[in-house]
């Protein structure tokens, strides 16, 4: 691919620029991603990249092997620039035959020997601009600083605690930096006395794809641990089966599990975040239960079976995490009134303020006091379903009849109210008006995979099904 680049203006002998391009399939353009001064010789003092001018045209080597998508990060390439004799604040990198479409470039400035770095914190009540203000930097190029990165994020957002690195001679300010996370930082660079131009730095990451495999003894939580599962990988396991699997009652000693995540690595080999699960199983009761992830468009990681059937089923077995089951559905003696009756429902005891969870998605039919039931909340599902939950401490903002909720969303606490011997939630299903067992009913499922999309879900279970534990298991 031809480079050229126009300058104007006296300084330059020599320059080595790193540079990094990524390709736009999208708009079929190669963009310029950031470029690094390395070394350079008879430069001006006021040296900065900006905009276009002059008429000198020079050929430039360069090696790209291919194009990649935008998520991706070039391979770091360097271009030299000879006998520009000119400023190199008046430059301009165009490409051919590509259009360029637009310039996006990061102007590192750390080979500014007369500029000072300094590391500031936002305190407790302020702001970006006052902690600018405060360190002495002056209010013109904090706000046009600050104007620049309200392009990529609100002011606001960047809170108390927040660590900002700057390059400054003085009171005039040059470079902003904000780290949002270990992976993505946002920069603020000055170009000339009137304008900063904003980017992020996106850091590029590798992964490793990670297994691990256990017997479990007590519980899934512990077992996991003692096998080097991160606790965030063994909470997403839990929940991805919490629609088929009683973590309370169904984990019995020698059960088993496995699974296969995601790690991601920077370029020096740091450890970064942990991506999600791909493969995940649980063997209780001599049966094994696999899960597969596929991905489809829900903005949450979706997980099948080996029949293409979603494990996020159209209720949840418990709407309420971490409670003890005080009491079954069936025939029992009321601890109150003192004789026996059906319970139409499951007791799930927990402590006053537990959320509680809507099962499903759905229309609230009910927010009020009920009778016995004290402070009640009933929800109309699909398929003829609807769900109760009793003896409430309080509805969470919002909660009212003829609003729409989701499930997992929180819709109330647990408490005591009505007639009730404790804190607990008393929890029922409805199945075409007539209340039935939660525990062992079969829920339908939320989707199942068909066609195409099925086809290519046969591919990626092959795929897992090659890992050779999982062979084994």
């Amino acid at each position: 691919m031809n480079i050229f680049f126009k300058t104007s203006k006296k300084v330059i002998d020599f320059l080595v620029l790193q540079a990094q391009f990524f390709y736009d399939k999208k708009s079929k353009n190669w963009f310029l991603f950031s470029s690094t001064l390395i070394t350079e010789k008879k430069r001006s003092s006021n040296f900065a990249l900006g905009a276009i001018g002059g008429a000198l045209i020079a050929t430039i080597v360069i090696i790209i092997a291919e194009p990649f998508s935008l998520n991706a990060r070039s391979r770091a390439t360097s271009l030299i620039f000879e006998n520009s004799k000119n400023n190199l604040s008046d430059l301009l990198v165009t490409m051919k035959p590509e259009t360029l479409g637009k310039l996006s470039f990061k102007n590192e400035i750390s080979y500014r020997t007369d500029l000072k770095e300094t590391i500031l914190k936002i305190k407790k009540g302020g702001n970006i601009s006052q902690t600018l203000v405060s360190s002495g930097i002056n209010r013109y190029d904090t706000q046009l600083a600050v104007n620049a990165i309200s392009k990529l994020i609100n002011p606001k957002n960047i809170l108390a605690g927040q660590k900002i690195q700057i390059s400054h001679r003085d009171n005039d300010l040059f470079q902003i930096i904000i780290p949002i996370t270990k992976v993505k930082s946002i920069y603020a660079t000055k170009l000339d006395e009137k304008q900063f131009f904003h980017y992020e730095d996106i850091k590029e990451l590798n992964k490793i794809n990670k297994s691990s495999f256990g017997i479990i003894e007590s519980n899934l939580f512990l077992a996991s641990k003692n096998s080097g599962v991160p606790t965030n990988i063994t909470m997403e396991m839990i929940r991805i089966f919490s629609w088929d699997v009683d973590f309370q009652r169904d984990i019995k000693p020698n059960d088993k599990f496995e699974v296969i995540y995601e790690c991601f690595y920077d370029t020096e080999g740091n450890f970064i975040k942990d991506g999600k699960i791909l493969y995940a199983a649980l063997k209780t009761n001599k049966k094994w239960n696999k899960l597969y992830f596929f991905p489809t468009k829900s903005k949450y990681p979706e997980y099948f079976n080996s029949k293409g059937e979603s494990a996020k089923k159209a209720l949840l077995k418990t709407p309420v995490d971490g409670a003890r089951l005080s009491s079954r559905f069936g025939k029992r003696k009321h601890p109150i009134l003192g004789y026996t009756r059906m319970h139409r429902g499951i007791d799930f005891a927990a402590p006053y303020g537990t959320p509680v969870m809507a099962a499903g998605n759905g229309t609230i039919e009910k927010a009020s006091r009920n009778g016995g039931y004290g402070k009640y909340i009933r929800i109309r599902h699909k398929n003829n379903f609807k769900t109760a939950y009793a003896h409430l401490k309080s509805y969470a903002r919002n909660i009212r009849p003829g609003k729409n909720v989701k499930q997992g969303q929180i819709i109330g606490y647990i408490g005591s109210t009505g007639v009730s011997t404790g804190p607990h939630l008393h929890y029922e299903v409805l199945r075409k008006g007539r209340q039935v067992n939660p525990l062992s009913l079969k829920l339908p499922t939320g989707r199942k995979l068909t066609g195409t999309e099925y086809k290519k879900f046969t591919k990626k279970i092959e795929e897992i099904n090659s890992f050779e534990f999982v062979k084994k298991m």
